[in-house]
C-alpha cells in the first residue's frame, strides 16, 4: 500500500472495490469527499463507477490536500436514478509525518504480528505515541531510541489488551498466549528517574 506523509500529493487513482453485498446496478453516479483527522470535509475529489469488475475510481486533484498527520477518510456517495443516495463504507488513509517516532513501516519491521490493516495499525500506533509523550520526560531534541522502544511496547500491549479472553489470554486454548501488563517496563524507558510507582 502507498504510504502518505504530510504534504504529499497523491498521483494515482484510488480504487475502492465494493464488498460482496454491494452492487452498482441501481446507481448511476458517484461523488467523493475527503475528511481530515479533525472531521473537516474537503472538496476536490472526483469519483466514478466502473465495471468488470465493479469498483469505484477516486481521482485526486492537483496539489496537496494532506496538510496534517492523522487518519483521513475518503467518503463516497452513490446516487440512484431517483436521486436517492447511499454511502460506500469509509476508506481510511493514514497520513504520517517524519517526527522521529515509529511509522507504519518501521513498526512492522519490529512487530511481525502487527495488524494487517494499515488504518487500524496507525490508530493504535498514534494512540501509543500520545500516551508515551504524556508520560515521558520532555523531549528537547531528536526522539530518543528508548522512546521509540517504549512506543513499540505500548502499541503491542494495547493491541493484546483488546484481543484477550476473560482469562487474560488470546489465541486458541491449545496455543494460548497470556497478556501481561508492560506498563512498568514502559515507564522505565520513558522516565528512568521517576519510574517507581508509575504505571500506565
Amino acid at each position: 500500500m502507498t504510504r502518505y506523509y504530510v504534504g504529499d500529493s497523491p498521483v494515482q487513482v484510488t480504487v475502492l472495490a465494493p464488498e460482496m453485498s454491494w452492487s452498482f446496478a441501481l446507481f448511476e453516479s458517484a461523488s467523493a469527499r475527503l475528511v481530515d483527522p479533525d472531521g473537516a470535509q474537503h472538496e476536490g475529489l472526483t469519483a466514478s463507477l466502473e465495471g468488470l469488475p465493479e469498483h469505484i475510481e477516486v481521482v485526486w486533484p492537483k496539489g496537496s490536500l494532506l496538510n496534517k498527520p492523522g487518519l483521513w477518510q475518503v467518503l463516497v456517495g452513490l446516487t440512484a436514478e431517483d436521486g436517492k443516495i447511499e454511502h460506500f463504507p469509509p476508506y481510511g488513509i493514514p497520513v504520517e509525518q517524519h517526527d522521529g517516532w515509529h511509522t507504519i513501516d518501521s513498526i512492522r519491521d519490529v512487530w511481525r504480528e502487527a495488524p494487517l490493516d494499515d488504518a487500524e495499525l496507525f490508530t493504535y500506533l498514534d494512540a501509543a505515541k500520545d500516551l508515551c509523550i504524556a508520560k515521558a520526560d520532555p523531549i528537547t531534541g531528536p526522539v530518543p531510541q528508548r522512546y521509540r522502544l517504549a512506543q513499540a511496547m505500548q502499541v503491542r500491549a494495547m493491541w493484546n489488551a483488546g484481543h484477550v479472553s476473560s482469562g487474560g489470554q488470546y489465541g486458541s486454548d491449545d496455543q494460548a498466549v497470556y497478556a501481561y501488563s508492560m506498563g512498568y517496563d514502559i515507564v522505565k524507558l520513558l522516565r528512568p528517574s521517576g519510574a517507581i510507582g508509575g504505571m500506565f
